[in-house]
């Protein structure tokens, strides 16, 4: 007698070649491989040296924005930026990476981009701030 499956699921469904799949468990181990290289990546750009540039994130809380970007110079981007805004602004945080670490973030954050690199702040945003503060040295440009 062949296996029967309620009508209608997909849960689990028939294969082109005759087998049974758990598209739960398919669904979970795409997630799973998608976050190890996550992992893998973010491990690649933290050992990179700063020479490289940094990505920061500059902006004010209160406000509720965030600009996400990469420099050098670091300090010398926040005092440009700060001409240019009429609220008062601070490094939130630096990480190595440079570009590659921005346009990483720009895609894992891009639901909250409200244009020209900048985001409202959600509490993913502020978890990422908060795990670099707890990793990065000091002398990152941090808190300028």
């Amino acid at each position: 007698m062949q296996n029967q499956i309620p009508a209608g699921s997909d849960v689990n469904r028939k294969g082109r070649h005759g087998y049974w799949y758990d598209g739960e468990r398919i669904d979970r181990q795409a997630r799973e491989r998608a976050e190890a290289r996550e992992r893998q990546s973010i491990a690649e750009m933290d050992a990179m040296p700063a020479r490289f540039g940094l990505c920061y994130f500059i902006g004010n809380l209160e406000q509720g924005l965030v600009k996400i970007g990469y420099s050098k110079n670091v300090p010398g981007r926040r005092n440009r930026l700060s001409g240019s805004i009429p609220f008062p602004i601070r490094v939130l945080a630096t990480a190595t990476g440079g570009m590659d670490r921005e346009a990483h973030y720009h895609h894992k954050f891009k639901g909250a981009d409200i244009g020209g690199e900048w985001f409202t702040i959600t509490p993913a945003i502020l978890a990422e701030i908060a795990r670099l503060n707890a990793t990065r040295p000091a002398d990152l440009g941090r808190g300028m």
